[in-house]
């Protein structure tokens, strides 16, 4: 069988740039105060970002007001707790955790976590959370998770290759719809044969000529777009949150940031009363968000991209930057000027 190789063959992408900035603004604009504080000062936290989402919310007047989907867990805490998972925003992590301790029937079994920890209907008594990440992290992590480096049987694959890199990778050729259907038909059979396929990788074929298979997959570049465009299937799990989880018409009491995960989500079980002694690192096999200082890999990825992209990334993740609070701004503007250093 042909060998997968990482190197491109047909598709380039711009130069990476790879070191954070020296003049990082997360060194000087968030504050990470989750371990300095006590309940007490956690449920005081949690109130002051409350108090900004309603203002914000005010003066947003359209923005969604019904939540896509809110799960409803009864016997967390001492009223309940319905919530609204953020996919790509520690999900998983808080499934795994309600899942085992309140539901016997759960199974950690892939998919199955979601299906069986799942109640139809909320209860209004019950409080509300969220957990939320940076928009451009949980971009990123969606990217690499899903599309980056694709298994055979992913079924993000083929639809990845029929709706994005067929719209936005360019190829001069007159048979595209043909190539299109020989590369869909030819990539999972290649990614098959390669037993110890390193993910997080693109795919290139070395021997091939065909443009949708060099790579297998979209680059970057591609699915930003195609989010942008609404292109993407399975946006849920790059959806903007405040579309999903209409934070504009749902009063949150618990707004948790998954760069603080493990520390706020304690301060969360004590806030509602949970006796278990058990940690959220006992409970969850949890992987860790990146703090703000190690954002190496947005500054790579997100450097790779033309500006307009990125000025149109920000326009729609605008929303979710500004009710959370996030630096996307920030972010852009810091990305633009090390491409214009060379990266330095």
């Amino acid at each position: 069988e042909p060998a997968l190789v990482e190197e491109p063959a047909l598709v380039e992408e711009p130069a990476l740039v790879e070191e954070r900035p020296k003049n990082d603004p997360h060194d000087h604009v968030e504050k990470l105060i989750c371990e300095d504080m006590n309940t007490e000062q956690f449920k005081i936290e949690m109130g002051e970002r409350n108090h900004h989402i309603i203002n914000w919310c005010k003066g947003h007047p359209n923005s969604p007001k019904s939540p896509g989907e809110v799960w409803h867990y009864k016997e967390v805490g001492e009223s309940g707790i319905n919530w609204c998972p953020v996919f790509k925003a520690a999900s998983s992590s808080t499934a795994a955790f309600f899942c085992p301790l309140y539901y016997d029937k759960c199974q950690l079994l892939g998919a199955q976590i979601w299906r069986n920890s799942k109640f139809v209907g909320v209860d209004p008594k019950a409080q509300n959370l969220i957990v939320v990440r940076h928009p451009f992290e949980r971009l990123l992590s969606a990217y690499r998770d899903k599309i980056q480096s694709p298994n055979p049987d992913d079924p993000y694959l083929v639809p990845v290759m029929r709706d994005i890199v067929f719209k936005f990778r360019k190829v001069d050729n007159v048979g595209r719809k043909e190539l299109l259907e020989k590369a869909i038909n030819e990539s999972a059979e290649y990614l098959r044969a390669q037993p110890n396929f390193n993910r997080g990788h693109l795919s290139f074929i070395d021997d091939s000529d065909n443009p949708y298979l060099n790579p297998i997959s979209a680059t970057f570049e591609e699915f930003l777009r195609g989010v942008i465009d609404d292109f993407v299937p399975g946006s849920d799990h790059w959806r903007p949150v405040i579309d999903y989880c209409a934070p504009c018409g749902v009063d949150y009491d618990y707004i948790i940031k998954s760069e603080e995960y493990t520390c706020e989500f304690d301060h969360f079980l004590r806030s509602i009363g949970h006796k278990s002694n058990t940690t959220v690192d006992e409970r969850v096999n949890f992987n860790p968000v990146r703090l703000p200082k190690d954002r190496t890999d947005v500054y790579k990825f997100y450097g790779s991209v033309p500006d307009e992209l990125l000025d149109s990334l920000l326009e729609y993740f605008r929303s979710d930057c500004e009710i959370f609070q996030y630096d996307c701004k920030e972010i852009i503007e810091m990305v633009k000027h090390q491409k214009q250093a060379g990266g330095k």
